[in-house]
């Protein structure tokens, strides 16, 4: 079996990493959420849930007694201290997860999509960095449209994010999603090939 490259995929919100995690999917390659692997290793009887009540208190709970994200984010977003303190709590089991799906996995290439990678400092683990942006108004008017977020909604959650002129001077590729569908995929597949190119057709 040829040895594994995995690549991180990254960008701020409303950058479009979803929709370039789909088109990877739909292509038939596995990528690896670390969205996904945050709410699994905080779900109800897992170690990361009893950490963030400890942490947080029951306040972040909803009536059923599972961590609301919604009050969760509302919580951190506003206070960089307890920020901190959820991803300290989070990114070790997160980054755990996803070693784990690496590992079980037995494609040779994989990508995962890593909301802070440089943030946490995460690049070190991958192969490869991915960076998707897009112009600071076409993502205040996506987050605006897609999930509904108000101006100060998108301030806030855009300061806790390093800016995407940091992230392209770190990242291995460029990814830009201003325009159409078809555009981004192009961009993809000509990624793709490269990748062909580089470690020989996978």
């Amino acid at each position: 079996m040829p040895e594994k490259k995995v690549i991180a995929i990254t960008g701020i919100i409303g950058s479009g990493k979803s929709t370039l995690s789909k088109a990877l999917r739909e292509r038939g390659y596995l990528v690896i959420d670390c969205d996904q692997g945050s709410r699994l290793c905080c779900d109800k009887g897992t170690l990361g849930y009893q950490q963030m009540i400890d942490a947080f208190s029951a306040c972040i709970l909803d009536a059923a007694g599972n961590i609301d994200r919604q009050k969760l984010a509302s919580l951190v977003f506003a206070d960089p201290e307890k920020r901190k303190q959820l991803e300290a709590i989070q990114h070790p089991l997160i980054l755990a997860w996803v070693k784990e799906q690496c590992a079980a996995s037995t494609d040779a290439l994989i990508f995962v999509e890593v909301p802070l990678l440089f943030e946490s400092g995460w690049e070190k683990y991958f192969d490869e960095s991915w960076v998707v942006v897009a112009d600071e108004a076409v993502v205040i008017k996506r987050l605006k449209q897609n999930r509904g977020m108000d101006d100060e909604a998108i301030k806030a959650r855009l300061k806790t994010q390093m800016k995407s002129e940091m992230k392209i001077k770190k990242a291995d590729h460029v990814i830009v999603n201003n325009a159409s569908l078809e555009e981004l995929q192009s961009q993809i597949d000509s990624l793709l090939h490269g990748v062909d190119k580089r470690d020989g057709k996978r």
